[in-house]
C-alpha cells in the first residue's frame, strides 16, 4: 500500500503491540566522511522471539535506493535492535518497518519511522518554501459594441428634414411630423435589411444571423459552439436492492425560492442497501486521526460484498451548505476481504489484539485531502451507489407530438415551414421550430480534438428514428435525415428533406379524409438555461413526482455529491466572427511541410512541452524532429512513439523522421545578496529561490521548463533583474554563473550560448545536482559572503 490507512496525530502505545519508539543513526567510520552507518531501534516491548533480517524492511531514498543492511544485535531487555547499513544514502527520507513484531502483533501507528542521513536546514526549519513567483496577469477580450439599428435611421431622417424643410422644425413626439418621419425610418430599416441580407449574409464579418455563421463556420471546416448542460453525480440510497433506470429525473426541493433545477440519470444504475454508506474501520481511541491525503487505499469495516473493480464511490466530509465542504468520487480498482488485528468498528470500541474482518478498496485517483471520518463537527460519508447526471427537463409530451396536417401548421409561419415542390402532390415540411427551448446540449469532440455540441434530441416520424447530420449535401433521397439548428434566442430549428437531398416529410392535404391516427413527428428532448445546471453539491434532493420507473424501489433518496459543472453559454455572434477566421490560422494541422510544421505536430501531442525539428539531409531528406516532455521529465518510450505516429500521420511523401529528445545543458548559479534594511534575510531568501526555481505551472519561475526553448540563450543581466525585482533585495551579485561539466573562462559569464539542439537545465534539487545547481547566500547570514564583495571598485 502506497499510504497508511489512517493518520493519528496523537498515537498511543498499546501493550501487546509491538513498535518503534524511535531510532538512532550512527554515521561510521566518522561524520565527516562516512561509509556505512549503524541504525539502531528502540522498541516499546520486549519481544518472546528473535528478529531476522526478513523482519525489517528499509526503503526509500530519490537516488541511492537499494541500500543493504543486516541485523548486528537485539536486546530484549533494552528493547533495541541494531542494523548495520552498508552504504549512504542520499539526502531523502528513508523509512525502517518493522513486518514482524518477533511474537507480538506490530501496532499499524509505531510499524515504521523515517529518517535521513543528512541535516541540511540552515535555519532549522526544514520545512519546503512557502513563496511562489506571482501569476502572470491575464490579457481582457475584445468587446465589439457596433450596431445597425431604427435609431440610426430615425436620427439621419430628422436631420435631413430639417435641412431640406426648415417648416418641419417640430418633431415632438406627439407632432404629425414625427409620425412620418417614424413611419420612414421604420421602412427604411425594412428596405434596408431585405436589400442588404442577401449581400451581408455571405460575408462572415456582415453575417447578423446565426444560421447564416453556422455555414461558413461549416465551409471552413468548424462548428459553432451552442453551449453545454452541466453534469454532476447523484448519489442514492435505498431501503433494498435495484436498479434505477436511465432518464429519471431530479430536482431541488419544494420552496427554497429559486426555480426548480433538473438533471436526469444518464446511465442504468445499480442500488444496493449495502453501500448506501461505506463505513471506514477505525482504531479504538483513534477518534481524531484521518485519511491522508495522497491515499490509495480505503480501509472499511466488515466484509462489505458486491463492491467491483470500475465502480465509483464519493468521500464527503462535511455539510454541503458548511464553509469548508469537501466531496470527491474515485473509482474502485481493486478489492481485497482480509483479517487484522485491533480493528473496531467505531473509535470508541474498547481495545483488543483480535482479528477483525475488513475490506481493503484500492481507489484512483488519490484523495485530493485529507478526510476526518470521526468529527463529529464536520462528520463524513462515503456513498456507495453513484449514477452520472445531465441538466435538462424533458420537453412536455402532448406538445412534442405534431400531426404531420398541413391546414394546422400552415398558418404558423413563425415555426413551421412548408414548401411546394414539383413532382410532389402534397406540401412538404422543410422546416420547424421546435415547442419549447432553450434546449440543451451535450458536450463531445471531434476527431481534431475540437471541443463542440449537440442537442439531446430523438426525432421519430411515423414510428421511425431519423438521424441528426451536420448538412444534408450528401443525403439521398431516402435519407431519414435532418439538420438540427440552434437560433440567437435558444430555440432549435429542424431543417428537413426536399425529395432530392434527404427524404421528404409530405403534409396530409386539405381534400383528403383525416384519418384516425394521422401521422405525426414525435420529438424527445430536454430544456433549460445552460448555466442553470450549474449548482452546489448537496442541492438536487427530490425525485420529480409521477415517475412510474421507480414505483419498484422502497425508500429511495437521492443527492449529488459533486456540484453541477460544465454548464456552459453558448457561442454569440460576435465571438463566432472572431473565431471562425482563427481557425485556419489556428485549427488542427493536416500536413507537415515546412520544419516549423513539424514541430508543431509534435507540439500537439499531450505531454510535449516543447519541440524543434533540424534537418538532417540524406536521399530521404530526414528531419530530426527534437522533444523536451513537460516538467523536463525525460522522454519516455509511450511518449516517442506517440510523436512519432503524430509525425508519421503528418509528414510528406518520400520523408524519414526520427525524434529524439533534446540535450541538457545544466548549470550552476551562485548569488550573493544584500537586503533591504528591515527585511528578515531567510524570508528574502526564500522569495529569490521561489523567484528562481521552476515551480509550478500556475506559478512559474524563472527557470520554469516552459519558460526555456531550444538554443535560447541565458544571459545573467536576466537572472540579475528577476532577482533585483523581489521586495527586500537591496542589491545582488553573481559569484557562480556557467555551464555544468564544460570548462569555462571563469566562474562568472555574461552569457551562456547554446547549440541549436540544447535546452537549459536547472531543477535547483540538491538531490539531482547534475540538473543544475542553485544557491542563494544572503550577507550576515551566510559564511564566505560580506559587504564588501558589492563595492564596485572604480577604474583609475
Amino acid at each position: 500500500m502506497s499510504a497508511p490507512w489512517l493518520v493519528w496525530s496523537e498515537p498511543e502505545a498499546q501493550a501487546g503491540l509491538q513498535g518503534i519508539d524511535y531510532v538512532e543513526l550512527a554515521l561510521l567510520p566518522t561524520p565527516e566522511a562516512p561509509v556505512e552507518a549503524d541504525l539502531i531501534l528502540h522498541l516499546q516491548e520486549a519481544w518472546p522471539g528473535s528478529f531476522t533480517e526478513k523482519s525489517l524492511s528499509l526503503t526509500g531514498g530519490r537516488r541511492v535506493t537499494d541500500l543493504a543492511f543486516s541485523l548486528v544485535a537485539e536486546d530484549p531487555v533494552a528493547r533495541t535492535v541494531t542494523l548495520k547499513i552498508h552504504g549512504i544514502g542520499d539526502a531523502s527520507d528513508y523509512t525502517v518497518t518493522l513486518l514482524d513484531g518477533a511474537g507480538l502483533p506490530v501496532h499499524p501507528f509505531f510499524a515504521s519511522s523515517v529518517f535521513v542521513f543528512t541535516v541540511d536546514c540552515e535555519r532549522g526549519d526544514c520545512r519546503p518554501l512557502a513563496e511562489e513567483a506571482p501569476r502572470p496577469p491575464r490579457q481582457r477580450p475584445a468587446i465589439d459594441l457596433s450596431t445597425k439599428d431604427y435609431a440610426g435611421f430615425m436620427a439621419l431622417l430628422a436631420g435631413w428634414v430639417r435641412v431640406k424643410n426648415p417648416h418641419w422644425a417640430d418633431l415632438a413626439s406627439a407632432s404629425l411630423e414625427r409620425v412620418l418621419v417614424e413611419l420612414l425610418a421604420h421602412h427604411g430599416d425594412l428596405l434596408s435589411y431585405y436589400q442588404d441580407r442577401v449581400a451581408a449574409e455571405a460575408f462572415l464579418d456582415t453575417a447578423s444571423q446565426r444560421y447564416s455563421l453556422r455555414q461558413h463556420a461549416t465551409l471552413l471546416g468548424t462548428q459553432l459552439f451552442d453551449g453545454t448542460a452541466a453534469e454532476t453525480v447523484l448519489a442514492f440510497s435505498s431501503a433494498g436492492d435495484g436498479y434505477i433506470p436511465e432518464g429519471v429525473e431530479v430536482t431541488t426541493p419544494e420552496g427554497i425560492g429559486d426555480a426548480e433545477v433538473t438533471f436526469y440519470l444518464t446511465e442504468r444504475t445499480r442500488a444496493l442497501a449495502a453501500h448506501n454508506h461505506l463505513p471506514l474501520a477505525a482504531w479504538p481511541g483513534a477518534a481524531g486521526a484521518s485519511v491522508p491525503a495522497g491515499a490509495t487505499e480505503l480501509l472499511l469495516w466488515g466484509e462489505v460484498r458486491g463492491l467491483l473493480p470500475g465502480q465509483k464511490i464519493a468521500i464527503v466530509q462535511g455539510a454541503f451548505f458548511g464553509l469548508v465542504p469537501f466531496s470527491q468520487v474515485v473509482s474502485i480498482t481493486s478489492v481485497r476481504h482480509d483479517e487484522l488485528p485491533g480493528w473496531v468498528a467505531s473509535p470508541s470500541g474498547a481495545p483488543h489484539t483480535g482479528l477483525s474482518r475488513v475490506t481493503v478498496v484500492a481507489i484512483d485517483p488519490p484523495l485530493e485531502r485529507a478526510v476526518r471520518p470521526w468529527d463529529a463537527a464536520l462528520g463524513c460519508r462515503i456513498y456507495g451507489n453513484l449514477g452520472p447526471a445531465r441538466f435538462g427537463k424533458r420537453s412536455t409530451p402532448h406538445i412534442s407530438e405534431i400531426r404531420l396536417v398541413e391546414r394546422e401548421l400552415r398558418d404558423d409561419r413563425h415555426n413551421y415551414v412548408i414548401e411546394r415542390r414539383p413532382g410532389f402532390t402534397r406540401s412538404i415540411l422543410r422546416a420547424l421550430r421546435l415547442p419549447e427551448g432553450p434546449v440543451v446540449f451535450e458536450a463531445q469532440r471531434t476527431a481534431a480534438g475540437v471541443l463542440t455540441s449537440r442537442p439531446i434530441l430523438e426525432v421519430a416520424i411515423g414510428g421511425e428514428p431519423w438521424e441528426r447530420v451536420e448538412h444534408l449535401h450528401n443525403a439521398q433521397s431516402y435519407d431519414r435525415h435532418y439538420v438540427a439548428t440552434a437560433d440567437e434566442d435558444g430555440s432549435l430549428w429542424l431543417e428537413l428533406g426536399d425529395g432530392a437531398h434527404g427524404k421528404a416529410v409530405e403534409l396530409l392535404a386539405d381534400t383528403e379524409p383525416m384519418p384516425l391516427s394521422p401521422p405525426a413527428l414525435r420529438l424527445d428532448y430536454r430544456i433549460g438555461a445552460p448555466i442553470a445546471g450549474n449548482v452546489g453539491a448537496g442541492v438536487l434532493t427530490r425525485f420529480v413526482p409521477g415517475q412510474t420507473a421507480l414505483a419498484g424501489l422502497a425508500g429511495l433518496e437521492v443527492v449529488n455529491v459533486l456540484p453541477g459543472t460544465g454548464g456552459r453559454q453558448p457561442e454569440t455572434r460576435d465571438a463566432a466572427r472572431l473565431r471562425v477566421p482563427a481557425s485556419l490560422r489556428n485549427g488542427p494541422m493536416e500536413r507537415a511541410v515546412s520544419l516549423a510544421d513539424y514541430a508543431d505536430g509534435a507540439r500537439s501531442v499531450p505531454g510535449v512541452a516543447r519541440a524543434a525539428a533540424r534537418l538532417l539531409g540524406g536521399p530521404f531528406n530526414a528531419v530530426l524532429v527534437l522533444v523536451d516532455p513537460v516538467g523536463q521529465s525525460g522522454l519516455t518510450e509511450a511518449l516517442e512513439r506517440a510523436v512519432f505516429a503524430r509525425i508519421d500521420a503528418l509528414r510528406m511523401a518520400g520523408r524519414e523522421h526520427f525524434v529524439s529528445a533534446p540535450d541538457y545543458v545544466p548549470v550552476e548559479v551562485a548569488l550573493a545578496l544584500c537586503v533591504e534594511p528591515g527585511a528578515l534575510p531567510h524570508r528574502v531568501r526564500d522569495a529569490v529561490l521561489a523567484a528562481l526555481l521552476p515551480g509550478r505551472d500556475e506559478s512559474p519561475g524563472f527557470f520554469h521548463p516552459d519558460r526555456l526553448s531550444f538554443g535560447e540563450e541565458l544571459e545573467l543581466g536576466d537572472v540579475l533583474a528577476a532577482v533585483q525585482g523581489v521586495p527586500g533585495v537591496r542589491s545582488v551579485k553573481a559569484l557562480r554563473f556557467r555551464k555544468l561539466k564544460v570548462a569555462s573562462s571563469g566562474p562568472v559569464e555574461a552569457r551562456i550560448a547554446l547549440g541549436p539542439t540544447e535546452v537549459i537545465r536547472m531543477d535547483g534539487d540538491a538531490g539531482y545536482p547534475e540538473n543544475g545547481k542553485l544557491r542563494v547566500l544572503v550577507v550576515g547570514v551566510d559564511p564566505g559572503v560580506t559587504e564588501t564583495d558589492f563595492i564596485i571598485e572604480e577604474a583609475s
